[in-house]
């Protein structure tokens, strides 16, 4: 869906866009991931985009999710978007602070928290004082001095190991 979309920016920002999205075209999609019909549960209408922040449209989050983990250079594009990976790692680590809009740091910290491309298994606790969302704010410390976009991902790997030592691992 991604590759065919081709959205610009206007519109790939506009929660209305994304809202009929959901409603009008898609809400098969919407059910099939977030609702029981056999149960007779449908789908928070958050999933919708209504009566809640906008970015927790379920369809704007997987297009930002192909967008900004898509790799041209790869065999598989879209390797790391296929992943297994939470929706709050996605949403809070990478969407809400626009890490999204610097790809290579998207990628790498995918590459760093899910280190086997099989498994779901993640590298540093998911909460607590001592987990990623500690990475996280030091992210958002770290980007005030260094520039992202322009680091390399060998660079990027190295500051993530080296800001992360303290932090415990998952076990």
């Amino acid at each position: 869906m991604h590759e065919e979309m081709r959205l610009p920016p206007r519109v790939s920002a506009s929660d209305g866009f994304w809202r009929w999205l959901a409603v009008a075209k898609l809400p098969a999609v919407i059910e099939a991931r977030h609702g029981n019909l056999t149960k007779g549960v449908y789908a928070h209408l958050g999933n919708y985009g209504i009566d809640t922040q906008s970015i927790r449209n379920r369809l704007r989050i997987l297009w930002l999710r192909a967008n900004m983990l898509y790799d041209a250079n790869a065999t598989d594009p879209y390797r790391l978007a296929k992943r297994f990976l939470h929706a709050d790692f996605i949403e809070s680590g990478i969407i809400r602070p626009r890490y999204g809009s610097c790809r290579n740091l998207a990628r790498v910290l995918v590459k760093f928290q899910y280190r086997h491309p099989k498994s779901n298994e993640v590298y540093l606790r998911s909460t607590g004082p001592l987990s990623i969302r500690e990475l996280y704010k030091r992210l958002r410390h770290l980007h005030s001095v260094y520039s992202f976009e322009f680091m390399s991902d060998e660079e990027l790997c190295a500051l993530l190991e080296k800001h992360s030592q303290d932090l415990k691992r998952a076990r």
